[in-house]
């Protein structure tokens, strides 16, 4: 087998390394090129720090929890509580867990998206005041990590996204 296979391989020309790059070089290039691009992009904002302050499983499934319950019964009143309860519990930063909520509806049609989005800055932000504006801001930014790998799963998040800042713009919260 090895020598069939043996003959698709290229051949080395004179004076090159024997050695090529293996996969996990090639993948720690494309770490590197992808931490650079979230360090230094044209709107300035280092997004590779929001990596850093990714959830833990756990947090991210009592999140993922209140997300599917709110989908499922649309209460507000409950959501917020629930909210409330993980934030006191887990001690997670607001802007990292609405982040990780909004970051979670870009998977959802355009009702679905519109719903969450309404929860998360209607009644979160405006009626009940669970965080402010700043927290809000950096929500947004948290859920735009990685935004290329979500917009290939789910092209309709860049409407969603364009939308969001809109409403965001709005507010007056963002220029």
């Amino acid at each position: 087998m090895k020598i069939l296979l043996g003959g698709l391989m290229p051949e080395n020309k004179a004076g090159e390394d024997e050695e090529s790059h293996s996969e996990d070089e090639k993948a720690d290039e494309y770490i590197g090129r992808k931490i650079s691009m979230h360090q230094v992009n044209v709107v300035g904002t280092n997004f590779e720090k929001y990596n850093d302050l990714k959830p833990s499983h756990e947090i991210k499934l009592k999140i993922l929890n209140l997300f599917m319950e709110y989908n499922d019964s649309q209460n507000n009143e409950h959501a917020a509580e629930e909210f409330k309860d993980i934030i006191v519990k887990t001690g997670i930063e607001k802007f990292v867990f609405v982040g990780q909520i909004l970051k979670n509806a870009f998977s959802h049609d355009e009702a679905g998206w519109a719903s969450i989005l309404s929860l998360v800055v209607d009644h979160f932000y405006l009626k009940e005041k669970l965080f402010e504006g700043k927290d809000l801001l950096e929500a947004v930014n948290v859920s735009m990590v990685n935004f290329c790998d979500m917009l290939i799963d789910y092209p309709n998040s860049k409407d969603y996204a364009f939308g969001m800042f809109d409403k965001v713009k709005e507010m007056d919260l963002l220029s």
